[in-house]
């Protein structure tokens, strides 16, 4: 019951129409939401003010259940919603998977080497990829590459509550034609 319940918010946030902008971000392993960029710079974070599909699922609830929060872009294109989906176990080859059902990682990409840190602003990820996943973003105009990044930084930051994502290919800083991800991602949203 509680789990359709789920769904069905999920849902009415993804279909809101409303004017105001939600921005989440995670600060010291908590999420929050904000409004607008304004709210996102009060929270102390340098991420952008991107729409973001509320869920009401927290963390520890969901890795509990032994399901999985995957975020991906929405039907209207112009942000992000979640997909609550079930998991053998909270592992980053499984959010890589879930991830490629959503096309935010080719299906062959693969995790190379995963870790978990705590460091003084919090928990931060370091997730190693395939030089596949490289490929891919070649393939993609800027605002795909924006889709994609802050979908994967978004499922790995959610579901391991973490404060930050270090992201590399192949042991080397992921460069594309639009970025340069050297430093730790934070919790992002969609602004298309």
């Amino acid at each position: 019951m509680a789990l359709v319940m789920l769904l069905v918010l999920v849902v009415f946030a993804a279909c809101d129409d409303s004017e105001t902008s939600e921005t989440a971000v995670w600060k010291n392993g908590e999420m929050y939401v904000v409004e607008g960029s304004e709210g996102a710079q009060q929270a102390g974070t340098h991420a952008k003010n991107w729409e973001v599909a509320h869920t009401d699922v927290q963390p520890d609830e969901t890795m509990n259940a032994q399901q999985l929060i995957i975020y991906y872009r929405n039907g209207r294109a112009d942000g992000l919603q979640t997909e609550l989906v079930a998991g053998k176990e909270l592992a980053p080859e499984a959010l890589i998977e879930a991830l490629a059902r959503h096309n935010i990682v080719s299906i062959d990409t693969k995790v190379q080497k995963f870790e978990r840190l705590e460091e003084q602003e919090g928990v931060i990820l370091k997730l190693e990829l395939s030089k596949a996943f490289a490929e891919y973003l070649k393939t993609m105009g800027e605002s795909s590459e924006e889709v994609v990044m802050a979908a994967l930084v978004n499922t790995f930051l959610h579901n391991f509550q973490a404060y930050g994502l270090q992201l590399t290919v192949e042991g080397q800083v992921l460069e594309t034609r639009y970025a340069s991800y050297e430093e730790a991602l934070l919790f992002q949203g969609i602004d298309l």
